[in-house]
C-alpha cells in the first residue's frame, strides 16, 4: 500500500499549498524523510517546521484504513487525528474524499490551536493575526445579536489597526460589518456601505491578490448591488484558489442560490459538509433557500427546521415554502414570528432585498408569502 500512501501524501501536500495562513514544507523535503526511524521533532528542526502531519495506510481484508495525526512539535500538543476507512475497490474514489477532508480539516485545526495557545496571553500581548482568529473563531459559527455582530467585528477591526497589511483580516472586517448595517437602510445609505465595502476589498486584493476570502466577500457585495457577472467572477477566483475550504464553499453556494443555479449550490454545500460533518447551523439555512429556488419545498422545510435558532429569513422562507406544501397552519406560525421580528416589513420590501438574480423567483416568493398573510 505504500503507493497509496505516498500518493495521498502528495495531493495532501499540492492542497495545502493554497492555504495561506501558513506554508509549507516542499513535498521534495518532507518526503525524504518518510523512511527514516527518527524522532519527528529532531526532522521538524532540521526542516524549521511547527507542525508535523504523520499517516499511516493499512490494508484490513477488502478494506483499508488511513490514520493521520497532526502534532505541534514544540509542546508535542496532538492537535488532530482522524481515521479514514473504505472499501479498496472505491479507493481511488475514495482518496480524492479523503484529501479534501483532511486538507479542510487540517487547516481549521491549526488556526484553533493557534488560538487556543493565544488565550493565556495579555491583550497587550496579542498580535493582528491572533486577534483575527479570535474574531474568526465567534464569525464562522454564525450569530444573530447585533451584540454579538459588534465584537466580532471589532476584533477584525483592531487586527488591521494593528497590521493594515494583513488582507485578510481587512476582508473578514468587511463581512463582519455588512452584519452591522440597517435592515432597512436607504438605497442610498446602503450603496455608500457597498461602495466603501468594495473599495476596503480592492486594498486588501492590492496587498494579496490571492486571498480567497477578498474574493468570496468581493463576490458577496456585488452581488448585493446586482453585478451578478462580477460576483461569480470572484466566487469562482476564491473557490480557485483554495477549494476545500468548507466555510467558503457553504458562502459561494449562497450566491449560486441568488444566482438562480441552485444545483450548483447544492454540489458546494454537499462538497462543504463532506468536509466539515460538523459544520454550524447556518449550512442548513443556505441549504434551504437553494432547495426553495429548486422549488423542492419539502427539502427547504426540513433543512430550514433543523436550525435551533431562526431570523426573520428563516421563517420567510418557511411560511413560503409551507404554503406550497398545503401547510397553512404552519405557514401562519412562522408568518407570525416574521411579522414579529419585522412588523413593518412588507412581502413585496422583503422579496426585493433577496439579490435574486431572476425577477420571476423575486415574484414567486412575493406570492407565496402573501398567500402566508405576510401583505
Amino acid at each position: 500500500m505504500g503507493f497509496l500512501g505516498s500518493g495521498i501524501a502528495e495531493d495532501i501536500t499540492t492542497e495545502l499549498y493554497r492555504f495561506k495562513s501558513f506554508s509549507v514544507i516542499s513535498r521534495t523535503s518532507s518526503f525524504m524523510y518518510g523512511q527514516e526511524q527518527r524522532p519527528v521533532r529532531e526532522i521538524a528542526d532540521e526542516l524549521g517546521a511547527n507542525y508535523v502531519l504523520e499517516g499511516s495506510v493499512r490494508k484490513l481484508g477488502e478494506r483499508i484504513r488511513i490514520t493521520t495525526q497532526l502534532t505541534e512539535v514544540q509542546s508535542d500538543d496532538h492537535v488532530w487525528s482522524e481515521r479514514y476507512d473504505s472499501d479498496i475497490s472505491e479507493i481511488f474514489d475514495a482518496q480524492d474524499q479523503i484529501v479534501a477532508r483532511i486538507v479542510g480539516t487540517l487547516s481549521q485545526g491549526i488556526e484553533k490551536h493557534r488560538l487556543h495557545k493565544t488565550k493565556s496571553l495579555e491583550p497587550a500581548q496579542l498580535e493582528a493575526y491572533e486577534l483575527m482568529l479570535r474574531g474568526l473563531e465567534l464569525h464562522k459559527e454564525g450569530y444573530i445579536s447585533y451584540e454579538q455582530a459588534v465584537k466580532v467585528y471589532n476584533f477584525f477591526s483592531d487586527a488591521v489597526d494593528k497590521d493594515p497589511s494583513l488582507a485578510r483580516a481587512r476582508a473578514w472586517k468587511v463581512c463582519a460589518g455588512s452584519r452591522l448595517w440597517p435592515a432597512d437602510a436607504k438605497p442610498e445609505v446602503l450603496n455608500a456601505h457597498l461602495d466603501d465595502a468594495l473599495h476596503e476589498l480592492k486594498e486588501a486584493l492590492a496587498l494579496d491578490e490571492n486571498e480567497p476570502e477578498a474574493h468570496r466577500i468581493y463576490g458577496a457585495i456585488s452581488m448585493v448591488k446586482r453585478d451578478f457577472e462580477k460576483a461569480r467572477f470572484h466566487i469562482e477566483k476564491a473557490i480557485g484558489i483554495n477549494p476545500n475550504n468548507a466555510h467558503l464553499l457553504a458562502k459561494a453556494a449562497n450566491f449560486y442560490a441568488h444566482y438562480c443555479d441552485p444545483e450548483r449550490a447544492i454540489e458546494l454545500l454537499e462538497h462543504a459538509i463532506s468536509i466539515n460533518p460538523h459544520h454550524p447551523d447556518w449550512y442548513w439555512q443556505e441549504y434551504g433557500i437553494a432547495e426553495w429556488v429548486k422549488e423542492d419545498y419539502q427539502s427547504a422545510i426540513d433543512h430550514v427546521s433543523k436550525l435551533t435558532q431562526r431570523t426573520d429569513s428563516d421563517h420567510a422562507y418557511l411560511a413560503a415554502s409551507m404554503v406550497e406544501c398545503g401547510d397553512q397552519a404552519g405557514a401562519d406560525v412562522n408568518a407570525a414570528s416574521f411579522k414579529n421580528i419585522n412588523p413593518q416589513t412588507t412581502a413585496e420590501v422583503f422579496a426585493a432585498r433577496q439579490p435574486f438574480r431572476l425577477k420571476e423567483v423575486r415574484m414567486r416568493l412575493v406570492q407565496q408569502l402573501n398567500g402566508a398573510g405576510i401583505a
